[in-house]
């Protein structure tokens, strides 16, 4: 029988301090194909998995599953919100893990460390390997764009080195519900955003809250903008400090527009001291149409007041363009997945990575824990499961003509005093937004804090 032992601590504080072993074997499944008999694994296998949102009960439900087809392999796991802090010195001492669930920005720098000092497996054989139930290889089924981001190719080069796991998707959140019993259509340029602003003026409703006190959540507006504008490349250029890149045509259009909401009585008053869920709840009770956020913000302010009350439905708008004919852009939030190189089971943890991206998976991940999977329509297959609020969100993903992309600035060099937050953002959007800055100056100033990042890096 499957063993789960776990220290379970007051409220938030929720600890495992031993592995569990997984469910007996029963009968092998029937739609997979050959490739498990292909592949044939046993022994122990150790997961270490970060507890966030999703609960334990998928992990139980999967490792059910994944006994089902290789019923030789003890799967044995430990979960917490505190993953990092118990497996850190286990892996010093040399008790490494087969498998890590653990993002790169978790504060106890577990996965960045370990990426840093490159005891990660590769996995890009896995990506190009047959899918488990599928026509094609594990690669085919991923999202298009996530895999070739510094994310899952951490080095610079064509390897992979961290798996996608499941994805959230961001951008300019809105209540659906107020739009449909107005009648109005969400927009898709900046003209239609600003024409918008001004018919909402006459209700008393403001275009945009953020929440100034985490000016990062700016992304959301800024980030799809500049791939929709100017193309996947000018946004790689930007998160890569490229000379020029916040000067060309298309940033200098798109950061006058941004400039332009500061101008207009566009913005909430008073939001640039707000949180992040006094921004959001400023839009949910009707006083702004948008706010940067993702799709957790549905979990998030669950118990919030808002307009409308039980009808209120969540809506997410993609990039807004400068020209109509421009491609719509969302920004994804994935999560990380890797196998350390010290892993005494590796192969074993390839499998069940690619057990992760089977319709198996992803249906019990939509039906335990109210997830998406990062893989291609995996939207549609827990439609079922997922709110509508949730399904309105992640909707976008189904529309073949909107494209991804996934936020990945380079990572200054250590010891560099430049801060992507504080430079890009504190001192810079915010205060284009506050009307204390011009776009041209927030421009100038990133050209010269960009030229910085560029001469630390190259330096030896």
């Amino acid at each position: 029988m499957k063993k789960m032992i776990s220290m379970v601590m007051a409220a938030l504080l929720i600890a495992c301090a031993a592995w569990g072993c997984s469910q007996e074997p029963v009968p092998i499944m029937q739609n997979f194909s050959d490739n498990v008999e292909e592949s044939p694994i046993s022994g122990e296998l150790r997961l270490a998995l970060f507890q966030g949102g999703y609960g334990i009960e998928f992990w139980d439900e999967l490792i059910k599953e994944f006994n089902k087809l290789y019923p030789q392999v003890e799967v044995e796991y430990k979960i917490s919100p505190k993953i990092g802090e118990i497996i850190s010195p286990e892996i010093i001492a040399g008790d490494i893990p087969d498998l890590i669930y653990l993002n790169q920005a978790q504060e106890d720098g577990v996965t960045l460390k370990m990426i840093k000092e490159h005891r990660l497996l590769e996995l890009t054989e896995v990506f190009k390997s047959k899918s488990l139930d599928q026509a094609g290889t594990v690669e085919e089924q991923i999202l298009d764009g996530l895999l070739d981001t510094t994310f899952y190719k951490p080095y610079g080069d064509d390897k992979i080195f961290l798996a996608p796991f499941n994805t959230a998707v961001s951008g300019l959140i809105y209540n659906q519900t107020l739009f449909n019993e107005k009648g109005w259509k969400t927009p898709s340029t900046w003209d239609e955003f600003f024409a918008l602003g001004d018919r909402c003026k006459k209700e008393g409703r403001y275009l945009l809250v953020y929440p100034g006190m985490s000016p990062g959540y700016l992304n959301q507006l800024l980030l799809p903008a500049i791939a929709s504008g100017g193309g996947k490349e000018q946004l790689y250029d930007f998160f890569s400090y490229q000379e020029g890149c916040t000067q060309t045509p298309e940033m200098e259009k798109i950061l006058d527009n941004i400039e332009r909401i500061s101008q207009g009585e566009y913005i909430l008053p008073g939001c640039s001291s707000m949180d992040h869920t006094q921004a959001q709840a400023a839009m949910m009770q009707g006083q702004a149409l948008f706010v940067p956020s993702a799709i957790w913000i549905e979990n998030e302010m669950r118990h919030a007041q808002r307009e409308g009350g039980d009808s209120f439905e969540y809506g997410l708008l993609t990039s807004l363009k400068l020209e109509e004919g421009d491609p719509a852009y969302v920004s994804l939030q994935p999560e990380q997945i890797y196998i350390p190189s010290g892993a005494k089971n590796p192969e074993a943890a390839k499998i069940f990575l690619k057990f992760l991206y089977t319709d198996t998976a992803v249906s019990l991940f939509g039906e335990h824990a109210s997830g998406i999977m990062a893989t291609k329509g995996a939207v549609e297959k827990v439609k079922g499961y997922l709110s509508n609020g949730i399904y309105n969100m992640c909707s976008v993903l189904s529309n073949p003509e909107v494209k991804t992309f996934v936020q990945s600035y380079q990572t200054p060099r250590a010891g560099s005093d430049f801060d992507v937050i504080d430079d890009i953002f504190e001192n810079g959007m915010k205060q284009v937004l506050g009307g204390r800055m011009t776009a041209e100056e927030w421009g100038n100033n990133m050209e010269q804090s960009f030229s910085k990042v560029r001469r630390e890096l190259i330096a030896p």
